[in-house]
């Protein structure tokens, strides 16, 4: 289910509607499959125009937020506790920062939260119990759902070094590692195996003319690439290619390099949150 919250989020944005989120009349909703069932997730909103400025609201910032958020205690379950943008910033290395900049992202952390405040499971209860108080911070407890998963499976802990990627989109492969490793550590400790196409389509990054679309294709496969040695770099996770590199000269080399298995392999440490 946690894979399940970041992927949509990951989808959100100005391509939202592309990347499968359905604006419906009081919400707008999207199904995930993070594994063998699918999960629906739902944002409540007060007519369709206001699903779609939620949506166009949400950025990238937010699977730093998500990351906080669901920071778990030692008994594995997500805590109870005070929230505050500026200690979101600290989290993710933003401590530098200061003026304008700082109170705009500051700003964006609370709307993002305000936003988190209406999401749910299907047409079942929030997932997370965000109050306003004066300030500017939130008091968080985890939701019904979150609780609950918690007591079935102790939640998987996010490498701080993850949160310390950047999250803006103009900074190269930055963000798509931060995607794709966040993905990763949400599936545990051992080795996986996936194929490009699904671990794109996980982290919100897949659209249905990619395939097409070959000039696109080529500077995406470049810093997915990318993205995989900068979690190699951090010595977050060991990725890569099962059988023969992929030459992106002869034809048909995108639906290859769309159907080309990964190899998945943490690496051990201690730094978790």
């Amino acid at each position: 289910m946690v894979r399940a919250i970041f992927g949509a989020m990951m989808a959100a944005g100005p391509a939202a509607v592309t990347r499968g989120w359905r604006l419906e009349s009081q919400c707008a909703v999207s199904m995930q499959r993070p594994g063998t069932q699918p999960i629906l997730l739902r944002l409540e909103a007060g007519s369709a125009q206001d699903a779609e400025e939620a949506l166009l609201t949400i950025s990238p910032l937010i699977i730093d937020v998500l990351s906080l958020l669901l920071a778990v205690g030692p008994d594995g379950a997500p805590r109870a506790r005070l929230i505050r943008p500026a200690d979101i910033l600290q989290a993710k290395g933003g401590g530098r920062r200061c003026g304008q900049e700082r109170r705009a992202l500051e700003q964006h952390i609370a709307e993002l939260l305000q936003i988190l405040r209406r999401l749910s499971l299907g047409a079942g209860p929030l997932l997370f119990d965000l109050t306003p108080i004066e300030g500017g911070a939130f008091v968080f407890q985890p939701g019904a759902a979150l609780r609950q998963l918690a007591c079935g499976a102790p939640l998987v802990r996010v490498d701080p070094k993850l949160l310390q990627l950047d999250h803006r989109t103009n900074r190269g492969p930055d963000l798509l590692a931060k995607k794709l490793g966040v993905h990763f550590a949400l599936g545990g400790e051992s080795i996986a195996i996936r194929n490009v196409r699904s671990l794109l389509r996980a982290v919100g990054e897949a659209s249905p003319e990619l395939a097409t679309r070959i000039g696109r294709s080529g500077r995406l496969a470049e810093r997915f690439d990318e993205a995989l040695l900068r979690l190699e770099e951090r010595s977050l996770f060991h990725v890569r290619y099962r059988g023969k590199p992929i030459d992106q000269r002869v034809k048909g080399w995108v639906n290859r390099w769309l159907a080309a298995d990964l190899v998945i392999t943490p690496w051990r440490g201690e730094n978790a949150l």
